[in-house]
């Protein structure tokens, strides 16, 4: 993710910034664990960061759904990765659904 991110400072698209941006975002939630600061917090910070000011909740809300596809796409990827009897576990999957839980609060970030 932070590869991706620093892609994301040499080229012009703002499209693929955007998604890098909401890639970076996404892999906080799922991985990043014993946090010393709360999911909205850190949101909120980074958003501030990389725009240098808090977007509209317009803005937020379009964030919000780009990150919940990064996550779904990260939670596709993983599922790949394990074998079918880890697979049916309801505890694996439990770091991704806390981060969609996250991103449902984010326009009241």
């Amino acid at each position: 993710g932070v590869i991706d991110f620093e892609w994301g400072r040499i080229t012009n698209s703002r499209k693929a910034k955007f998604y890098d941006m909401a890639k970076a975002i996404a892999l906080w939630l799922i991985d990043v664990r014993n946090k010393n600061i709360a999911d909205k917090e850190f949101i909120r910070e980074f958003l501030i960061g990389y725009y240098g000011f808090m977007p509209s909740n317009k803005q937020v809300k379009k964030i919000a759904m780009a990150v919940g596809i990064k996550i779904d796409d990260e939670r596709s990827i993983f599922m790949t990765t394990i074998d079918k009897r880890e697979r049916l576990s309801k505890r694996l999957g439990s770091r991704f659904d806390r981060a969609i839980n996250a991103m449902n609060g984010l326009a009241e970030v």
